[in-house]
């Protein structure tokens, strides 16, 4: 794929994101997915970058979450 490709998907998949947070602070809980799915990967790899016990991953990113979900509120 060329990089200008990269790029466009890369601004498309932003603006995605943003529209997601926007229906979440104006109380559509269902758009909650799509900042999950958006975020996940790079949300575990800061996490795993200080934490290094794998079993307290997954706990992080629940609390990671819950934290955002309760401060767009």
């Amino acid at each position: 794929m060329k990089r200008t490709e990269n790029k466009k998907q890369g601004i498309e998949g932003m603006d995605e994101l943003l529209q997601a947070v926007e229906m979440v602070k104006r109380g559509d809980d269902s758009y909650f997915h799509v900042i999950y799915e958006k975020t996940r990967g790079m949300a575990l790899a800061v996490i795993r970058k200080y934490n290094r016990d794998q079993a307290d991953h997954e706990d992080i990113l629940q609390e990671t979450y819950l934290k955002a979900y309760t401060h767009m509120g």
